[in-house]
Parts: structure tokens; sequence; C-alpha cells
């Protein structure tokens, strides 16, 4: 999963996958997925400021984001207080299959990683 959270913030569907098999409840398997997402993406930040994969714009975006992440948040969380757990382990199947025949065409549309030499020196 670490591999493929730095390279494409794409380790959502393995970590699904773990936590299926181990059963958590729909709420436990939220919460511990944000708390393990939160702990590798803060990790992850050093890496990505080096890489110049951060810059005053992208962060200045990322603050204009934040009503959007606080409005998935409410709509997400009143939503996971509704669903079953079947349904909710049925959905989460669905987006893992789905996530299985996209991820690999979604990734080659990426821009190539950057080098050390074509990366603008600070």
């Amino acid at each position: 999963a670490g591999v493929t959270t730095m390279l494409a913030n794409a380790a959502g569907p393995i970590t699904a996958f773990y936590f299926l098999s181990q059963r958590f409840p729909k709420m436990v398997m939220v919460g511990t997925g944000a708390w393990f997402y939160l702990v590798i993406n803060a990790a992850k930040l050093p890496f990505s400021w080096q890489l110049g994969l951060l810059t005053p714009s992208s962060l200045w975006l990322d603050l204009w984001l934040i009503p959007g992440v606080v409005l998935g948040f409410w709509i997400g969380s009143a939503f996971l207080k509704k669903i079953p757990q079947s349904l909710f382990e049925g959905i989460l199947i669905v987006n893992i299959i789905i996530s299985r025949y996209c991820l690999p065409n979604l990734l080659s549309l990426m821009p190539p990683f950057p080098s050390a030499s074509t990366r603008p020196r600070q």
C-alpha cells in the first residue's frame, strides 16, 4: 500500500480489501481508514515537498477545496449511519472491482514523475 499511495494515491482498494477480510464493522473500517491515511499522507508531505509536488498554488487550491471535504464528511457520515453493514460491504466490493479495471488506465494517463534533473531548483 505504501508504494501505491506515494506514486498514485491508489492504496484505497488494497486497504479496503484488507479491512473486509478482517470483518471490521463499517464504522471501525471507515475510522481506521481515515486515521491510517491521515498518518500516511502526513508522512508523505516532506517527500512530496522535496519532489516539487507541493507548490504555493497547490496549497491554495487545497484551501479552496476544504469546504467540499467538510461537506463530503457530513454527507458520508449520514449515509454510513443509514445503510446496513451488508450493503456497505457490497458497495465496497463493487468499488474494488471497478478500481481493478479503471486504475491501470488512469495511471497510464498520469504525467511522468519529475526527476531530479527536471525539478525546479530552490
